[in-house]
């Protein structure tokens, strides 16, 4: 098997691993890809140390990938620095679209405020005031009304307004007191487990990317230093 063959299959193999960690994250992956985070980093550490020939790529690749899991992981730039980044950004943006309800088995109807102000029951989009309707003679113990974080939603125009008919609409269905799950447990995967698989992984890319800038930046210096088969002997000197 060749060299770019083997770097092929691989890269698919990381891609495919991010993909799944990432669409089904939970405890588990969170901390398969912290794990494959640290240790790659350590792998790095230990080529900046042994591998005499490729040390310059090997530091950079753990740098690269170190102050990244430090902005996102570290004390104090967790709540300072994290949110900041633009990764973080793009990650919150993405949990909103591969998230799903995941209803407890014990419901026999669900109903669900999403972050971007839509209502569904049963995974129906409806409007507010058909909430009653929908439910009908629904036992009260079987229906589970779920809720989005609405820290950043309240940011949105028309959020308030739509969350205030949701509950007025729930009220009138007389639910008032079946809150049985927020953001945190009703949504897969959870934000938290998924962000910790994401920022994980972009550290180990970042690393993987410091190694290639810094080959690439050592392959053109050398290309500047390069003389010429007819040069001179003493063009070396001259350049």
């Amino acid at each position: 098997m060749s060299y770019s063959l083997a770097n092929l299959l691989t890269s698919i193999a990381f891609v495919a691993l991010v993909i799944g960690a990432a669409r089904n994250a939970d405890w588990f992956w969170a901390s398969v890809a912290f794990t494959f985070a640290v240790v790659s980093i350590a792998i790095a550490f230990a080529g900046a140390i042994c591998d005499r020939h490729r040390r310059r790529y090997w530091t950079v690749f753990f740098v690269f990938g170190f102050c990244y899991l430090t902005l996102v992981f570290g004390p104090w730039f967790s709540s300072n620095t994290r949110p900041k980044l633009l990764s973080s950004v793009a990650i919150a943006r993405l949990h909103r679209s591969v998230s799903r309800l995941r209803a407890p088995e014990a419901a026999a109807a669900t109903v669900y405020l999403a972050s971007d102000g839509k209502v569904y029951v049963n995974a129906e989009e409806i409007e507010p005031a058909e909430i009653a309707d929908r439910l009908g003679n629904t036992p009260r113990e079987s229906v589970y009304v779920y809720e989005d974080d609405p820290t950043e939603a309240f940011q949105r125009p028309g959020y308030q307004e739509r969350r205030g008919e949701y509950w007025d609409a729930l009220g009138k269905a007389k639910y008032h007191s079946q809150l049985t799950a927020d953001s945190a447990t009703a949504l897969f995967p959870r934000r938290e487990d998924f962000e910790v698989v994401c920022h994980s992984f972009i550290g180990s890319i970042c690393g993987l990317f410091g190694y290639w800038l810094a080959r690439c930046l050592h392959r053109k210096s050398n290309k500047v230093g390069e003389v010429p088969e007819n040069a001179p002997a003493n063009a070396a000197t001259i350049l």
